[in-house]
C-alpha cells in the first residue's frame, strides 16, 4: 500500500497507481490571529483601545488560544479527513482510480485518508503595543508552548507590529511583514498629566494623599498634583529600565540577524516593513499566506485556530485538489484555487471558537 506524499515537491502523478494508494498526506499550518492592544483587561470587556471592537491582547484570554495553535485535536482532523471528498473528486479518471473507486464501493478497499503533517505555527499579529508587561508575559507564552511542541514558529504581521506587537512579532522563529506594514518602536512610552488651572482649585480644596512608606508616589498619576523633579526622575528610570528589557529581549530572538547599530535601531522608530528587513528586524517580506505557501507548496492547509465550519476547511483544501492533473482534455484548475485560508481579512471566515473574541475588524 502507497501514501501519496504532497509534503515532496516531486511528486510524479504519472506514475501513481491509485489501486495501491490507501492515504493523501500533506502539509497542516495552524495560524492564530492577534490583533488589539495589549492590555491587562481581567473584567472580560471586548473594550479595544485602538481598533474598535478588536479585543485586547493577554495571557487571560490568549492563554487557551495559543496552547491550541500547538495542537491538533480530534474535531479538526475529524473535519480534515472528510474534507478529502473534495480532492477525490479532483483525482483523474483513469483505469487504476477507477479500478480503486469500484473496490471502495464493494467494500474490499477503504477510502483514501486524509494524512495531515502537522508542520508549523503561526501568529498573524496585528497591534501597535500597550502594557510591556502583557507584551513580555505574551511572547513568552508563544516561545514556551513552541518550544515543548517542536515545531518551528512563525510569526507574521501585515499591518502593524509597534512597540508591544513588535515584542509579540520577535517571539517568533522567523518574523515576517508586509512591505508596507509598520514594524519596529521598540521604546517605552508613558504619561504625565497636568491640568494645572483644576490642580489650583484642588489645592484650595486641600485634597490629599496620606502614605505610609518615604517612596509611596500615590500622588504620580494624578493629574491635578504638582509633581516633583524626584517623581519624574523616579518615572524615567523606570522607563529606562524597562525599555532596557525590551531592547536584552529583541537581541536574544533576533542575535547577528540586527545588522544596524543600537542607536540606529532601539530609537522607538517605526519602519515599513521592506525597511525592516534591512535592519535585520524582520527575516523576509510578504504576506503571511504568500510566504507559507512558499515554504510547504500549493498542497498546504492554513487552519486557523478554533474555526470549526467544515465546509470552510474542505473548500481550504482546494489547493490539494489543485495538484491533481486534470483528466485528459479539461483545463487544469487556476492557481488562484491553491490560496483559500480562513482570513481575518473575509467576514465569514473570522469566526474563533470562544466565548470572548466575535470579530477581528
Amino acid at each position: 500500500m502507497t501514501i501519496l506524499d504532497l509534503t515532496k515537491s516531486d511528486v510524479n502523478f504519472d506514475e501513481i497507481n491509485w489501486v495501491e494508494v490507501t492515504g493523501i498526506k500533506f502539509p497542516v499550518v495552524k495560524v492564530l490571529p492577534m490583533r488589539g492592544s495589549l492590555a491587562t483587561d481581567f473584567d472580560g470587556t471586548l473594550q479595544g483601545h485602538r481598533y474598535g471592537a478588536s479585543p485586547h491582547l493577554n495571557v487571560e484570554k490568549y492563554s487557551e488560544l495559543v496552547e491550541s495553535l500547538f495542537e491538533l485535536d480530534d474535531e479538526l482532523l475529524a473535519q480534515i479527513d472528510s474534507g478529502m471528498e473534495r480532492v477525490i473528486k479532483s483525482i483523474p479518471t483513469n483505469e487504476t482510480y477507477k479500478t480503486h473507486s469500484d473496490l471502495v464501493e464493494k467494500g474490499e478497499k477503504e477510502p483514501l485518508k486524509a494524512i495531515a503533517e502537522f508542520t508549523a505555527s503561526a501568529a498573524l499579529i496585528e497591534s501597535c503595543g500597550g502594557s510591556p508587561s502583557e507584551s513580555y508575559a505574551l511572547a513568552e507564552k508563544l516561545r514556551r508552548t513552541a518550544k515543548l511542541s517542536n515545531r518551528p514558529l512563525f510569526t507574521f504581521s501585515e499591518h502593524i507590529a509597534a512597540s508591544g506587537g513588535y515584542f509579540l512579532l520577535s517571539a517568533g522563529d522567523e518574523a515576517y511583514a508586509s512591505p508596507l506594514a509598520d514594524i519596529g518602536s521598540i521604546g517605552v512610552v508613558t504619561e504625565l498629566q497636568k491640568l494645572n488651572w483644576w490642580g489650583r482649585l484642588w489645592n484650595k480644596i486641600d485634597f490629599r494623599f496620606l502614605t505610609a512608606g518615604a517612596k509611596k508616589r500615590n500622588n504620580l498619576y494624578n493629574p491635578f498634583i504638582k509633581h516633583s523633579k524626584e517623581d519624574e526622575e523616579a518615572v524615567m528610570g523606570e522607563l529606562k529600565d524597562i525599555h532596557s528589557i525590551f531592547i536584552d529581549y529583541v537581541k536574544a530572538r533576533r542575535g547577528d540577524k540586527i545588522t544596524a547599530p543600537d542607536d540606529e535601531v532601539f530609537t522607538g522608530e517605526c519602519w515599513l516593513g521592506k525597511n525592516a528587513l534591512n535592519l535585520g528586524l524582520v527575516d523576509g517580506v510578504g504576506l503571511m499566506e504568500d510566504v507559507l505557501y512558499e515554504k510547504y507548496g500549493p498542497a498546504l492547509l492554513i487552519c486557523e485556530v478554533g474555526v470549526t465550519d467544515a465546509a470552510l476547511l474542505a473548500d481550504a483544501m482546494g489547493g490539494i485538489a489543485g495538484m491533481m492533473p486534470p483528466p485528459e482534455g479539461q483545463p487544469k484548475e487556476s492557481e488562484a484555487t491553491y490560496k483559500p485560508r480562513f482570513s481575518y481579512s473575509s467576514p465569514k471566515h473570522i469566526k474563533i471558537n470562544s466565548n470572548f473574541i466575535t470579530n477581528y475588524d
